[in-house]
């Protein structure tokens, strides 16, 4: 019986793009750039947990070469994404739960001013409870992070029967056990671009492992149909799942 000959299964082949990233003809998303282009930088909460009970953007939006100071009141579409559910808000409206939630956008003539700019801004918090670790959070009174509760996700199984899977195992082991914050280790940051063409479309230029899921989202926070936005996927400099989800994208599309 001759065995099949094919063209790539079982032989070595040469990654695609392999030359070009060795030889540094690749293009990043961070190697980009128009002329006269914005930068945009954001505000992290640095609180865990809190409501926001005043937002000050007066003195950025005074400073010279600041292009605009955007919080969740200008958005013009849904202020919610989300792979699994949409339960991240693009900047925070009423309170934040996580020191790194996003407040504000800042988009400036340069990377410093934007910096600057962020700095200016002022935030007035009410500090909440602190939920620090899963089991905190489901334990019975525990302060609800999201109005839907702290519980995720609720899976029901509906194939065995786990009590009677432990009736007959021969030996249970039960253990907690504790590992170090693990992350997919990338060289390459996130950074993205986006400007508008003449027809009126937003075309953003970015790293990503999903862009036509981005572009869905993108789409709902900006407020427009998915056929006037174009999500262009740069070279990617490793990724391993960690730029499945939407990341930088939807605030550069804002600014």
């Amino acid at each position: 019986m001759n065995e099949p000959k094919f063209q790539c299964i079982g032989r070595p082949l040469p990654r695609v793009d392999a030359l070009d990233k060795v030889l540094g003809r690749a293009v990043y998303a961070g190697d980009i750039s128009f002329p006269h282009m914005l930068y945009g930088k954001i505000l992290r909460a640095g609180v865990p947990h809190a409501v926001i009970e005043e937002i000050d953007i007066s003195a950025a939006e005074a400073m010279e070469g600041v292009a605009c100071v955007l919080t969740a009141r200008d958005i013009p579409g849904i202020n919610r994404y989300g792979i699994a559910f949409p339960d991240q808000k693009v900047l925070a409206e009423d309170k934040v739960i996580s020191i790194a939630d996003p407040v504000a956008a800042v988009a400036a003539e340069s990377p410093e001013l934007a910096r600057d700019a962020v700095k200016a801004i002022r935030v007035k918090y009410r500090a909440l409870p602190v939920v620090t670790n899963p089991h905190e959070a489901l334990a019975e009174g525990a302060p609800a992070l999201h109005p839907e509760g702290n519980l995720f996700q609720y899976v029901k199984i509906r194939k065995g029967d786990v009590a009677e899977g432990f009736q007959q195992a021969d030996i249970i082991l039960e253990d907690t056990f504790q590992t170090q914050v693990q992350d997919h280790t990338y060289l390459e940051t996130e950074s993205g671009i986006a400007r508008m063409d003449k027809q009126g479309n937003l075309i953003l230029q970015t790293v990503s492992q999903g862009p036509f899921r981005d572009r869905a989202q993108v789409a709902a926070v900006c407020g427009l149909p998915q056929n006037r936005v174009r999500v262009i996927r740069a070279t990617v400099g490793g990724a391993f799942g960690g730029k499945d989800d939407v990341s930088v994208q939807v605030h550069v599309a804002l600014l």
